[in-house]
């Protein structure tokens, strides 16, 4: 007799009988629910996700619903016309030019509720399976929603492990053992565990954007189209695209354009910056470009060097020049941009910029200065989304200090001082009183920062001065609040009359930092300006007048987003070309000369110890290449070993900051640091007393219920008093130094016992043999036998009771 007849005759003989379920029922379809939103969450079509999330929770409760209410030719039924059903859709969505995975993804979402109609538990583990791939599918489009499905499905996996291993193991899916109770410790200490891993491997491991293309179009994102899918409000939108003058563009409050080529450059482009503009950017949300930077820094558009009292301009001279580098050391930053939306013709970067990577832009397009490059008039912008590269130069401190002149710039320091006439005369004492004192030009720069932060407010739309008025005079005495170009004016004409040279910069603030992408994500509020001082022993500097609190960059997504964020907040504090990050990638290569510089003769040796296996990857692709040995396409030992050496290199520095961070503040703190160090030792010797001493009174009140509850059940369910009264005796001899070696047989047990302590070991045979008979063999038990075990149990606590007492 096959299964289904087995079904079908339990069926006619019990009108109550039920679909087979496994353990924990609901867990299996609380991790449908949780593969669905993988799959689908901010992706799939949103009603048709909602309606499969609603529809979980009545197919999880069919397995309940007897077999005289809902007869399994009707469950049968039900599974064709979900089937039907999936099919449909996919053939509606491929009408709808669906990318061909999502079709596939999301009849399969719908198809997996075929099992909740099953009668048979063995189709639950295809359901779970099927529920796994969901979410590995999910992993291909990292969203802030599937950050928090992980943990989530950990847990659920765990509990359905400790749930069924011992009937895995027992072969009996209806046999009822209590995992939990006995085990919830190691459990908790496992779920403690996998989220730590989850937790420190999501800190460190980047989501590295998919290049090329595959079989067919996909509909996550890879390096020819947007990085990652739209947020929420995005995701119920119009996914149809309408016809613009350039090409077919997305729908939206601002469309982007899609087409070949985007809108034309505008003919006349901004030369001035007004002290009275509109203030950090327009309230818009739309974003403009992302970047992929290894540092925190702000993003350049335009500089200013010329001001007549209300505008600062950028002069021919200025950006007419070119720098005379004096072979100063440096090494580049790798920047990527990918532009979103153009607000204006410039290619964004960190100041400076040495080199563009346009891919297929013609240079006839291009018109660069010394500080950045720009889209000719009347040219047309590529279509969005548009990626470039940019090799940004940052001096190291390190290199300048050793350096007698470090001004690289064919214009004289003194164009940097140039000041109007209009400048009062209580704007020169206040520029005076706020430095009174201080000798050095970075110190100077930083009690001038301080002052505007600290002594004014922020307003994003702030009054013009009136005609004639200077600007700054009347941001600093009358008005006392205003947005970012009145910090940033104020802050130049400060430095400037303290002898810093200085200019004004626009452009955008670093921006929200994606954790799960990696990548700065900038919008039209980030829009800012700031000003540049120079510096004899650190360079160009940005300095930074705006209050911290209203410059907006966050880390995202909210919460665990702070966990991968790798740059803090120091870039507030300090002018972030000096944040110990930047710095560190601003050293020049260590294994190039350092002119008799000795210490860096530590980091030199750990590079060469690095740097080993691309080496012999280098020596491997030459051999090869000599033996004419086909090598693969897109493969090269050097590359990979580049890659590990990264790793490598990162981890070190991560080490090593740490350390150091720790040393400093030792160091500091001396006494502190010994008093800490005391105390953490008494803590860890004491911890584990208090914890044995509070496990032992825990297990004593265990034996304590255990013998209460034989004593209450001894005549009404004596199989109860008895498995009581062998738990009581098992724990009570353990605690008491009498444990159980090796898991050896309970009658051998009790009869070594009995050669050390004979009237413990008697009393534990008989409990021992009356449990074995009631737990093994056929007879049954009795109040008699269960009011012998509790006697006997009773006995053996007063015995130790005694003991202890002598």
């Amino acid at each position: 007799m096959n299964k289904n007849q087995e079904i079908r005759k339990a069926i006619r003989h019990d009108f109550a009988a039920r679909p087979e379920r496994v353990p924990y029922h609901p867990v299996y379809f609380l991790m449908v629910a949780v593969g669905i939103t993988a799959a689908l969450w901010q992706h799939g079509h949103p009603f048709y996700t909602l309606t499969l999330l609603a529809l979980v929770i009545p197919c999880s409760l069919v397995a309940y619903v007897p077999y005289r209410y809902f007869p399994l030719f009707a469950r049968r039924v039900m599974m064709s016309l979900i089937t039907c059903s999936a099919l449909a859709w996919g053939v509606l969505r491929l009408t709808q030019r669906v990318t061909p995975d999502k079709i596939m993804i999301e009849c399969i979402c719908l198809f997996i509720l075929v099992f909740a109609f099953s009668p048979r538990a063995k189709n639950y583990g295809y359901m779970l399976l099927v529920s796994v791939l969901l979410l590995l599918y999910g992993a291909l489009m990292p969203r802030s929603v599937y950050l928090l499905l992980i943990p989530v499905a950990f847990v659920l996996t765990m509990f359905m492990i400790y749930g069924s291993r011992i009937n895995g193991l027992a072969g009996d899916p209806d046999l009822k053992v209590r995992v939990f109770k006995y085990n919830w410790g190691k459990i908790l200490l496992h779920l403690l565990m996998v989220c730590g891993f989850w937790l420190y491997f999501y800190a460190l491991m980047p989501a590295e954007e998919m290049k090329g293309e595959g079989l067919f179009v996909t509909s996550f994102r890879n390096l020819y189209s947007s990085y990652f899918p739209p947020d929420v409000n995005e995701w119920f939108k119009n996914t149809q695209r309408r016809k613009g003058k350039n090409g077919p563009t997305t729908p939206g409050k601002n469309p982007v354009t899609a087409g070949k080529q985007g809108p034309k450059v505008p003919a006349k482009s901004k030369n001035g910056m007004q002290s009275s503009g509109k203030g950090a950017g327009p309230p818009g949300k739309d974003m403009v470009f992302r970047v992929k930077a290894p540092v925190k820094l702000y993003w350049l558009a335009q500089i200013y060097d010329y001001y007549d009292g209300d505008t600062w301009f950028a002069t021919d001279k200025m950006t007419r020049q070119k720098h005379n580098h004096k072979n100063i050391p440096t090494r580049p930053l790798k920047l990527e941009f990918i532009m979103e939306k153009w607000l204006s013709p410039v290619l964004y970067s960190a100041f400076r910029a040495e080199y563009y990577d346009l891919g297929s832009i013609m240079s006839s397009q291009i018109e660069s200065n010394f500080y950045h490059s720009r889209f000719k008039n009347n040219q047309h912008f590529p279509a969005a989304p548009f990626a470039y590269g940019v090799n940004s130069i940052v001096y190291s401190e390190q290199v300048l200090r050793n350096r007698k002149n470090n001004w690289t710039e064919q214009l004289n320091k003194k164009h940097y001082l140039q000041l109007p006439g209009n400048i009062s005369s209580r704007v020169k004492k206040l520029a005076k009183d706020i430095t009174e004192n201080i000798k050095d030009p970075y110190e100077k720069a930083i009690a001038l920062r301080n002052h505007l932060r600290e002594k004014y407010a922020y307003k994003q739309e702030s009054k013009a001065p009136p005609a004639g008025r200077e600007a700054v005079d009347f941001f600093l005495f009358d008005l006392k609040e205003g947005h970012c170009e009145y910090y940033a004016s104020a802050l130049a004409v400060l430095a400037r009359l303290n002898g810093l040279p200085t200019r004004v910069a626009t452009g955008f603030s670093p921006g929200n930092y994606n954790a799960l992408s990696k990548l700065f994500e900038v919008h039209e509020y980030h829009a800012h300006a700031w000003t540049q001082i120079f510096f004899e022993e650190y360079g160009w500097l940005t300095m930074d007048g705006t209050p911290p609190g209203y410059i907006v960059s966050r880390t995202t997504p909210f919460g665990m987003g702070v966990l991968g964020d790798p740059f803090g907040n120091e870039w507030k504090v300090r002018p972030p070309e000096l944040a110990i990050r930047t710095q560190e990638l601003a050293t020049p290569d260590p294994s190039q000369k350092t002119d008799g510089n000795d210490e860096l003769f530590a980091d030199k040796l750990l590079y060469d110890v690095v740097m080993l296996p691309e080496t012999i990857g280098k020596l491997a692709d030459s051999l090869i290449s000599k033996l004419n040995i086909k090598k693969l396409e897109n493969f090269s030992f050097s590359n990979a070993f580049r890659q590990l050496r990264k790793t490598l290199e990162n981890v070190y520095r991560s080490l090593r900051n740490r350390l150091l961070n720790m040393l400093d503040w030792f160091k500091a703190n001396i006494i502190l640091g010994i008093l800490c160090a005391l105390a953490v030792a008494m803590l860890m010797a004491i911890t584990p007393l208090i914890a044995r001493a509070l496990h032992r009174r825990y297990e004593k009140y265990r034996c304590k219920k255990w013998l209460r509850n034989a004593s209450e059940f001894h005549e009404k369910a004596p199989g109860k008093a008895i498995r009581n009264c062998y738990m009581a005796t098992r724990k009570m001899l353990e605690i008491n130094g009498f444990p159980r070696i090796n898991n050896m047989d309970l009658i051998d047990y009790a009869a070594q016992l009995q050669r050390t302590h004979n009237e413990l070991g008697s009393d534990a045979l008989a409990v021992f043999f009356l449990y074995n008979q009631m737990e093994y063999s056929s007879f049954p038990a009795t109040p008699a036998k269960a009011g012998t075990a509790l006697k006997r149990s009773l006995h053996i606590a007063e015995v130790i009771n005694e003991n202890k007492a002598a």
